[in-house]
């Protein structure tokens, strides 16, 4: 019989390594940089693509290796998206109160795997992938150039993406038996 290919998550350039599964993929993507960090830069990328200034203009680079995260965020996030009937996400300690994740529903907090079937049902891998290509092209563009297509909709369920990746990192997984 033979093996399904599994989609690669993209990780070596930014990770250093090939990372295959999708939950290690999240712990090596918070160990780079925190979500404050992520989405203080998914802002203004989206504030300066409407302008005329380039957004890191003395390191546009650090954009780069940026994207290449998210990029890799948004692949692991596609093959998350059927999981929820394989693995679990921890329960919440009923110690510790519920942090302002902002964006997130009661459901999508209780399981935050919600998420990426959601966002996956809303948006194909691709417009995703043309979303945070298009968000980085336009922040880094000294013109203001619309590309005639909806970045709103994918920038909200990319920072649901980052707030349910952290809620999984958090509390771990089991799989279902």
């Amino acid at each position: 019989m033979k093996k399904k290919n599994k989609m690669s998550l993209e990780s070596e350039f930014w990770a250093g390594s090939e990372i295959e599964n999708p939950f290690e993929l999240i712990d090596t993507f918070f160990d780079f940089a925190q979500i404050d960090s992520y989405k203080e830069k998914l802002n203004e990328m989206m504030m300066y693509m409407h302008n005329k200034e380039i957004y890191k203009q003395t390191y546009p680079g650090q954009i780069f290796i940026i994207y290449k995260a998210f990029h890799s965020l948004i692949r692991a996030g596609y093959r998350l998206r059927g999981m929820n009937k394989k693995w679990i996400i921890n329960a919440p300690s009923d110690s510790l109160p519920r942090p302002c994740l902002g964006m997130l529903s009661a459901e999508e907090f209780a399981d935050p795997l919600i998420v990426f079937h959601t966002a996956f049902t809303k948006q194909t891998l691709e417009q995703y992938e043309f979303f945070i290509c298009e968000l980085v092209h336009l922040s880094l563009s000294p013109h203001i150039d619309s590309c005639g297509k909806d970045l709103m909709s994918p920038f909200i369920y990319l920072t649901k993406m980052l707030e349910a990746a952290q809620l999984i990192q958090e509390r771990g997984t089991d799989k279902i038996k």
